[in-house]
């Protein structure tokens, strides 16, 4: 036999047998790298993946690998950067923990993973009191609170906040949805900001952000244009970073990757195409 059919008859045992080790006996290092990765997907085999030589199959290998064995440690040996940060986003959905967020070192891909754990929270995924506990941001994890006592109408959200001005707008929003800007007339400076920005997650409109002050408009264009898919909202943000995990939930929840396009993090972008 030729050498190209002694590889490919090496590389039907191998998947019949469900045998990495076969895989070795290849000469052709494409078909070598092809058969580690089907028998790495047929039986969920790590070793299998960094048998691969070319780093960007082992790559693609592991992310297959940490989605199907839900192991985040798996994502660590993912060297393109991408990837890894996608890898761990992926898991951090996968076990409701925004606590895999910290792995991330992008500031962009952190803030997006951060940003779905939120979503999933208001979302009433459960756990949803874990989920906004374990929110790193003590703003965002209070306002995710706020929102979520006004969605499911449950007060004793509230009594995991601990500033007592927040825990009235957590309160008063349980209590009857904050929906106007009307709503937050008795609350003033930072409070008020956080008020009206659970006014436009509620409403799914961002008339009131021009209520808030220069501090507190990103987050309440960015709880109208998240929880709407507003994309003029999006484009209303100044922070770059919060503008692009904006754009990058939109065209995720719309299915449109055109949105990518106003994403130029480059791991962002690459993620938001990939999503």
């Amino acid at each position: 036999k030729s050498t190209s059919q002694k590889d490919d008859c090496y590389a039907k045992q191998s998947e019949s047998l469900a045998s990495s080790d076969i895989c070795s006996r290849i000469y052709d290092g494409t078909k070598k790298d092809e058969c580690y990765s089907a028998v790495a997907a047929s039986q969920n085999d790590a070793l299998a993946c960094k048998k691969i030589s070319d780093q960007g199959k082992k790559d693609a290998c592991l992310i297959i690998l940490a989605s199907s064995q839900g192991e985040p440690i798996v994502c660590k040996e993912i060297v393109n950067p991408v990837l890894r940060e996608q890898c761990f986003t992926e898991q951090a959905i996968a076990k409701l923990s925004p606590l895999y967020c910290a792995n991330i070192e992008s500031d962009s891909m952190k803030q997006y993973c951060a940003d779905e754990m939120y979503n999933l929270a208001l979302n009433g995924v459960r756990p949803m009191g874990r989920l906004c506990r374990e929110l790193m941001n003590q703003t965002q994890r209070e306002t995710c609170l706020i929102l979520y006592a006004g969605t499911a109408n449950e007060s004793a959200a509230c009594t995991e906040i601990y500033s007592t001005s927040y825990r009235k707008i957590c309160e008063k929003n349980a209590g009857a949805q904050i929906t106007t800007e009307a709503d937050c007339s008795a609350f003033s400076a930072e409070e008020k900001d956080v008020c009206l920005a659970a006014s436009a997650y509620n409403s799914g409109s961002m008339a009131m952000c021009a209520g808030a002050s220069a501090a507190g408009k990103d987050n309440c264009y960015y709880s109208a244009g998240t929880s709407a898919n507003l994309i003029p909202a999006c484009a209303e943000i100044s922070s770059v970073t919060l503008r692009e995990s904006c754009y990058f939930t939109a065209a995720r929840n719309l299915k449109d990757i055109t949105f990518c396009n106003q994403v130029l993090d480059q791991n962002l972008h690459d993620a938001c195409l990939n999503s």
